[in-house]
C-alpha cells in the first residue's frame, strides 16, 4: 500500500512538473478551438469568426470604401516570439494581410504586411514593414523585401514574428518544408512603440485563416518546448479533419 502510494505521489509530482515545463515561456496561446472568439483574449473585428476550429477573417469590401477592420488581441507585449498557421485564400481573394505588434489601438502600431499577389502601390510576394504614430498621415511603409519563393494561395505555411527591441524579423515555413526562411527584417531607428497588442488589419479584398497562434518569450521557448511541437502536430491533424468537411 505504502509503495503504490509512493508511486501515485512521484507519478502526480512529474506529472506537474512536465506541464509546468511545457508552458514555461508561453505568454499567450489561442487554438481557436471554442465555438465563438475568446472576448477575453481579443477584441475582433467585424470581419472576425471561428469557422471548423480556426479564426476565419473575411474582409469582403472590394473597394476600400469602408475602410479597414482592425482586430487587436487584449494583452500587451514586448519583446516576444509570434508564431502562427496561416493560408490565405483565393476565394474571393487575398490582397495583403497587416500582421500588427506593439499596437495601442488604430494609431500607434508596427505592422508586418503579407502581399501575396500584388496590388497598385505593392509588388507581388513581397513582405512590407510600416509604422504609424498617431494618425493616418503617419502611416508610412518603411521597407520592402521580396519574399524568397511564391506565396501560394490555398496552402498553409507557418509564421514567426520575432520582435525584439525595435529589431524586427519575419520568417515563414511551408507545411511541406523542414526549417524555416527569413524573408523579412526591419529594425526602427526612432524606436516608437515599446509595448503594445498584436493583431491583424485588412484593407479591401482578404480572405485569410490562422490557427494555432502562440506568443513566447524568446527563441530559447521554441527549441526546447513540447508545446510547440504538438500544436503543430495538431494544426495539420485539425486542417486534414476539415478539409473533408468543408471547402472554400
Amino acid at each position: 500500500m505504502r509503495l503504490k502510494m509512493i508511486i501515485f505521489w512521484l507519478v502526480a509530482l512529474l506529472t506537474l512538473t512536465f506541464i509546468g515545463w511545457v508552458n514555461a515561456g508561453i505568454l499567450f496561446e489561442d487554438d481557436f478551438e471554442e465555438k465563438s472568439i475568446d472576448m477575453g483574449k481579443w477584441k475582433p473585428s467585424q470581419t472576425w469568426d471561428i469557422k471548423n476550429g480556426v479564426l476565419e477573417i473575411l474582409d469582403n469590401v472590394s473597394d476600400g470604401s469602408s475602410g479597414a477592420a482592425w482586430g487587436f488581441g487584449s494583452k500587451r507585449f514586448t519583446d516576444f516570439i509570434c508564431q502562427m498557421d496561416l493560408q490565405m485564400l483565393s476565394e474571393p481573394a487575398s490582397e495583403r494581410l497587416d500582421i500588427l505588434f506593439r499596437a495601442d489601438g488604430e494609431e500607434n502600431i508596427y505592422s508586418a504586411q503579407l502581399v501575396p499577389n500584388g496590388f497598385p502601390t505593392a509588388a507581388k510576394n513581397h513582405i512590407l514593414w510600416y509604422r504609424r504614430n498617431g494618425g493616418r498621415e503617419t502611416w508610412k511603409k518603411q521597407k520592402s523585401t521580396k519574399l524568397p519563393f511564391e506565396l501560394k494561395m490555398d496552402s498553409w505555411y507557418q509564421v514567426r514574428l520575432a520582435v525584439e527591441g525595435f529589431s524586427f524579423e519575419f520568417f515563414i515555413r511551408g507545411e511541406n518544408t523542414e526549417g524555416y526562411e527569413m524573408v523579412g527584417t526591419w529594425e526602427d531607428d526612432k524606436a516608437l512603440h515599446a509595448e503594445g497588442t498584436i493583431g491583424f488589419r485588412t484593407n479591401r479584398l482578404t480572405h485569410v485563416q490562422i490557427d494555432n497562434l502562440i506568443i513566447f518569450e524568446s527563441m530559447q521557448d521554441l527549441s526546447v518546448s513540447p508545446k510547440e511541437r504538438l500544436a503543430t502536430t495538431w494544426g495539420k491533424i485539425k486542417r486534414v479533419f476539415n478539409s473533408k468537411k468543408t471547402s472554400f
